[in-house]
């Protein structure tokens, strides 16, 4: 018997044979019959012993030092920086749009009554974010700047901290953001029975959050004091603070965020090394540029130091304590070697640099880091280079990121501030809404107080990558019964189709005051007798006239900027 399998029947437990009732003992073999050869093993992921390498089992995440990598690659590493610009620049850009849309049905409301309340909460909620003396706790970023910098220090430290103040002027809200880096557990702080603090994080038996606590910083200098920023208001019930996660990259028992470049730190720095690497070689190359040999012995007629702008010489020690001197002549650019000797020839430096495999390598290491974050490639590098389709399937799967991301974001920050901002606002008097406050108290009335506070938002509209098919496939689907005008309003302008129609009519109006033609909407045909709704038959027509009225003013402007360009030569 081997060794090893001496050691397995050491550490195995017994295994008793034991027999049913009324079954025979040739039943209870014959099931094993073909099983001889089989070896009892345990499976753990490997193909062979030892062929998945050494298992980490991380019982500390150390949240400080992932925190101070990533910020440092954030400053230093372009290809961090790019990353997390783009994603900013397209999920947050100037802020998130409110669209508020309590439920009528429920609040026994009229849908014009739903509607008017809404349009005026959105006009107030704009308004109010706009004014950082307003919405800033510090009174210099407008709400639009404080969600940027929020999903800016979520991403790049894993968490921030969100405090709602209230402004002692207006008796609303006001915003603080926390750096999760002050969020600390106090030294010597006493807890309380039943909770615990773990790095800063105040959880009780239940492993719910209850209180923040952050280390206070007074003038720019450390101290050793710490505030304890409850969640909920102990007498209230109100939300006080928040943490922001910027990944879900965390087990369910965690109560920090980690980094979204925690896992490509290293590679990241690797290739930032070998981009500075490439560009050092390449610029060393460039400065030594050639030399001369000799084939045959004489005296030298030292061509490059002849026609050299600047002369120098330089003692090197060597390995065996010997020096040597080297001659360095400076020139200028296109300089021309001429009537050289018998025997000399110029010979260039190694010129093979940078790699000619440095680009498809970084792209590959890029590709990697774009696809961990679900991020197409084109979008992270910006190099659209595909036909039509691949552009417009990368476009597609970035919008699915960007929409899960934009929900999940208007969530997490803004539908917190939006709710407490209309909290306070209805207490105060300055917004009214019957029965919303008694929604608020009473747990049993979630219906209510869900239906009062019902919002969506929306982001950017981002541009299309052919808008005139774009159109005409919208339109197609309108027609057909298949989407609402609104929809279409808020993906091409990320305004609601009522929205649009008041400035229209508004445009109008003005045109017509100032003695221009009256702007004409356009309509969806209405079915003829006998005719379903939504014909497409009907709705092409309207279709094929508004594609060719766009198709000949391009061709105008195009015609327009010819002929300037004529001119111009």
């Amino acid at each position: 018997m081997k060794i090893i399998d001496r050691v397995k029947q050491l550490f195995s437990p017994k295994q008793k044979t034991t027999s049913e009732p009324g079954r025979s003992i040739a039943a209870s073999i014959a099931p094993n019959h073909f099983l001889n050869n089989v070896v009892s093993d345990v499976f753990d992921g490997g193909k062979f012993p030892g062929s998945f390498g050494i298992t980490k089992d991380f019982h500390f995440v150390d949240y400080w030092v992932l925190r101070t990598r990533s910020l440092l690659l954030f400053r230093e590493n372009p290809y961090c920086k790019g990353m997390i610009k783009r994603l900013l620049r397209n999920e947050i850009n100037t802020g998130l749009k409110l669209e508020a849309t309590p439920i009528a049905k429920i609040l026994g409301m009229t849908e014009d009554e739903a509607q008017e309340w809404g349009d005026q909460r959105e006009v107030d909620f704009r308004i109010w974010g706009a004014n950082p003396k307003l919405c800033d706790f510090r009174k210099q970023r407008t709400l639009g700047e404080l969600a940027n910098k929020a999903r800016e220090i979520s991403m790049i430290a894993g968490d921030v901290l969100v405090v709602y103040r209230i402004n002692r002027q207006t008796q609303l809200p006001s915003i603080e953001l926390i750096d999760g880096s002050h969020i600390q557990t106090p030294i010597g702080q006493k807890r309380a029975a039943g909770k615990k603090i773990i790095h800063g994080v105040e959880i009780n038996s239940q492993g719910r959050h209850i209180a923040y606590w952050v280390k206070v910083d007074r003038a720019g200098q450390e101290s050793l004091k710490w505030e304890r920023v409850p969640v909920f208001g102990e007498k209230s019930g109100r939300r006080i603070s928040k943490m922001i996660y910027g990944d879900e990259e965390r087990k369910l028992d965690e109560v920090r965020g980690i980094p979204i470049l925690a896992s490509m730190l290293y590679m990241m720095k690797e290739l930032d090394r070998y981009r500075d690497s490439e560009q050092r070689a390449a610029t060393l190359n460039s400065i030594l540029s050639l030399f001369i040999t000799k084939s045959e012995p004489g005296p030298g007629t030292q061509p490059i130091g002849a026609g050299a702008v600047r002369t120098d010489a330089v003692e090197v020690t060597q390995g065996d304590a010997s020096t040597r001197n080297y001659n360095i002549a400076g020139m200028l650019p296109g300089l021309v070697l001429d009537e050289l000797a018998v025997g000399e020839e110029p010979h260039s430096f190694n010129a093979q640099r940078p790699n000619v495999n440095y680009a498809k390598f970084e792209e590959a290491i890029l590709d990697v880091l774009a696809w961990v974050n679900s991020i197409p490639p084109e979008v992270l590098r910006m190099k659209f280079q595909n036909n039509f389709s691949a552009s417009r399937q990368a476009n597609n799967e970035f919008q699915i990121y960007l929409w899960y991301q934009i929900a999940k974001f208007g969530a997490d920050f803004y539908q917190p501030i939006y709710e407490e901002n209309l909290i306070q606002a209805v207490l105060t008097g300055q917004v009214i809404a019957a029965g919303f406050i008694e929604a608020w108290r009473d747990p049993l009335m979630w219906r209510e107080f869900g239906a009062w506070v019902n919002a969506e938002w929306s982001g950017i509209s981002r541009p299309s990558v052919d808008i005139l098919k774009d159109v005409k496939a919208w339109l197609e689907l309108n027609g057909a019964g298949l989407t609402t005008r609104d929809f279409i309003t808020r993906k091409f302008l990320s305004m609601s189709f009522e929205t649009v129609t008041k400035k229209r009519k508004r445009e109008s109006d003005f045109a017509q005051t100032m003695g221009g033609e009256e702007l004409q909407a356009i309509e969806a045909p209405q079915p003829a007798q006998g005719e379903e709704p939504g014909n497409a038959a009907s709705a092409n027509e309207v279709l094929m006239k508004m594609v060719a009225d766009m198709e000949d003013r391009i061709d105008l402007l195009e015609q327009s900027e010819n002929e300037r360009e004529a001119v111009g030569s």
